[in-house]
């Protein structure tokens, strides 16, 4: 069973082809990379699966439910979300400051009976 399946998804972006039929498959205990120049379509593909973007043509899967068109707030509670860096969002939090202000969704705490519990913060380091 693959845990995201990605077959042959095509993504626009009014009249341009951004994406011209990708496919991918991640397994559970695998990592699977993207990489490509500026403006390959790596964004784009990431974007698409996480519901940012919906693809014209295409299917994607994750457990093996299909998540297309699905807005982005429907995927984050089944397990999956984009998590973008380098992109100044927090700029005047410090790095010790940052692993406490992670919670889980409302989902999982009702799965896992951690209502309102913070994730749990790195340790010191040394």
């Amino acid at each position: 069973m693959s845990l995201l399946k990605v077959d042959d998804i095509h993504v626009y972006y009014g009249a341009i082809h951004a994406i011209k039929g990708i496919s991918l498959e991640v397994h559970e205990d695998e990592v699977v990379t993207l990489i490509g120049a500026n403006g390959a379509g790596k964004s784009s593909t990431l974007n698409t699966i996480a519901g940012l973007l919906k693809p014209r043509q295409g299917t994607i899967a994750f457990e093996d439910k299909v998540l297309n068109g699905l807005p982005a707030s429907k995927i984050v509670p089944r397990g999956m979300a984009l998590c973008p860096e380098g992109r100044r969002i927090f700029q005047q939090m410090t790095v010790p400051g940052e692993p406490g202000n992670g919670r889980l969704h409302p989902a999982q705490e009702r799965n896992s009976g951690q209502h309102g519990r913070n994730v749990p913060a790195l340790p010191p380091a040394e």
